[in-house]
């Protein structure tokens, strides 16, 4: 897996720093449109580690208001680990 397949065209990263290009996306520049970006763009990712996958948008009500409510679901899986451990990926 790429660095610009969750972070997109121009994503790098130095022992300090990722950078993101913003231009790879097209959102509204606000920190909620850009992780939610970031997360969809990547729901076609499903490696034996790594499951990125999106439902289907759900209209829901709250406090006599319906709002679409969109779900992205990420799994970590590593065979026979206690732990989680990002190192390990």
């Amino acid at each position: 897996m790429e660095l610009s397949d969750i972070f997109g065209a121009g994503a790098v990263q130095t022992s300090t720093h990722l950078i993101i290009q913003k231009s790879s996306f097209q959102f509204n520049n606000t920190a909620e449109s850009l992780l939610k970006i970031i997360l969809t763009s990547a729901t076609s990712i499903n490696s034996q580690s790594l499951n990125i996958r999106a439902t289907p948008d759900e209209l829901i009500s709250r406090e006599s208001s319906e709002y679409l409510q969109s779900t992205v679901v990420i799994e970590f899986s590593k065979p026979d680990a206690e732990d989680i451990d990002p190192d390990n990926y």
